[in-house]
């Protein structure tokens, strides 16, 4: 590898980290993998700040520390402070019950919620199809 500056290259880096553990723990889920990673870096703080984030990664931790001890929640989902999206704006997006005059600029949403106002707005240039959103038919 030659010599870089910058973050770009950390990213592929961390990836390949990423799969190595996923080869080593083939059944811990992808937010296990998540935790693995952030709970086995090098980081004196102790945990994330603007500036390093969680700190330097370290794959030698992470292939000897087994990832199934850590819950199936991404811990990259929320940070706290009023960050956003929050887990439940994804959610609500996920599922298409987002108001259609919130969304801006994305040419894949569908509105699938329950406010029939919407189908004349002339604010929703979304397609919408009221009521058939999967919160409304998960078991």
């Amino acid at each position: 590898m030659t010599q870089t500056v910058g973050t770009s290259i950390s990213t592929p880096i961390v990836a390949g980290f990423l799969a190595l553990a996923r080869q080593k723990w083939p059944d811990a889920t992808s937010n296990q993998l998540l935790q693995l990673l952030i709970h086995t870096t090098v980081n004196p703080d102790g945990g994330w700040n603007q500036y390093t984030g969680y700190g330097v990664a370290s794959p030698a931790t992470m292939m000897n520390t087994d990832p199934s001890q850590y819950p199936d929640v991404n811990p990259l989902a929320d940070k706290g402070g009023g960050s956003s999206p929050t887990p439940e704006e994804i959610a609500q997006y996920a599922d298409g019950v987002v108001p259609p005059a919130e969304i801006v600029f994305d040419n894949s949403y569908t509105y699938r919620g329950l406010d029939e106002s919407v189908l004349g707005a002339t604010t929703n240039p979304y397609p919408t199809h009221l009521g058939t959103s999967p919160r409304y038919h998960a078991k």
